[in-house]
């Protein structure tokens, strides 16, 4: 398993509508998702109700991922508009490439480049320079395997799956539109998010509007560790960095050793 954590051979069959049976697990009453305007496309099922003991159920699907290639997440809404994104479709797939084709150094540092003010600006994301600093070591540590399932724990929602043969592939897979405001190929984001499960043992569990909440099997476990798996985080969601912690190494601290990361796009 990719990361000590979930793969599967191949991707499963979308469940049909109503309260199908998946590896023998009756699902609460769901409904097949499409993108908006392209009715043919069926991209992901999920229930239509928020589900109760959705931890419980979620750890069960997870633990056939492997048999079945659906992807269980916890899919949460726009607050004050809970058919959004889901309901409305607002998913655009065609927009997805292929995460096989991306260099992950060279997008993050892409994505670096973009995000860090111009050298006129003076304000240099300390203890870094312009430039980007390279991919954070990958964590020899123990897998916590109960890391997911404590992710998914305070996550309310709807339950979602994906057909896809690892988690980082959900965001391409149904062409989520969270980072917009960056960048809007999601092929680029799962290449990111494939390197994060083979280093970090970091999975997919949940997706908002624009947020992603990601379990982390194996988080840094150093300041030095911490600090260049920051400066990762920054160049895929400034926005953890620039509106939510005071300093790199303020981030830095917030998430050493910590079980479970959340990005949110402005």
């Amino acid at each position: 398993m990719n990361g000590t954590g979930f793969s599967a051979a191949r991707a499963g069959s979308l469940p049909a509508a109503g309260e199908p049976l998946v590896a023998g697990v009756k699902l609460p009453p769901g409904r097949l998702v499409h993108p908006e305007g392209d009715g043919s496309t069926e991209v992901m099922w999920m229930t239509r109700e928020p589900v109760v003991d959705l931890a419980g159920l979620w750890g069960t699907l997870s633990g056939v991922f492997a048999d079945t290639g659906l992807w269980p997440l916890v899919l949460q809404s726009l607050e004050g508009q809970c058919d959004r994104p889901w309901d409305e479709g607002e998913l655009e797939p065609g927009e997805s490439s292929d995460p096989d084709n991306v260099d992950v150094a060279m997008q993050l540092a892409e994505w670096w480049s973009d995000n860090v003010p111009d050298d006129d600006d003076g304000d240099e994301p300390a203890p870094f320079g312009s430039r980007f600093p390279g991919l954070a070591a990958e964590q020899w540590g123990p897998f916590d395997s109960k890391a997911a399932e404590a992710a998914v724990k305070d996550l309310p929602g709807r339950l979602g799956l994906v057909p896809v043969t690892r988690p980082a592939d959900a965001v391409a897979s149904i062409g989520w539109m969270g980072p917009a405001n960056y960048y809007g190929d999601m092929g680029l984001l799962s290449a990111v998010l494939r390197s994060w499960e083979d280093r970090f043992g970091a999975f997919v569990v949940g997706i908002g509007f624009d947020t992603l909440f990601i379990s982390v099997g194996r988080p840094p476990a150093t300041d030095e560790d911490a600090l260049a798996v920051a400066a990762e985080h920054f160049a895929v969601c400034p926005d953890n960095v620039w509106q939510n912690a005071v300093s790199f190494r303020d981030y830095a601290a917030e998430i050493k050793g910590r079980g479970v990361w959340t990005f949110w796009w402005d």
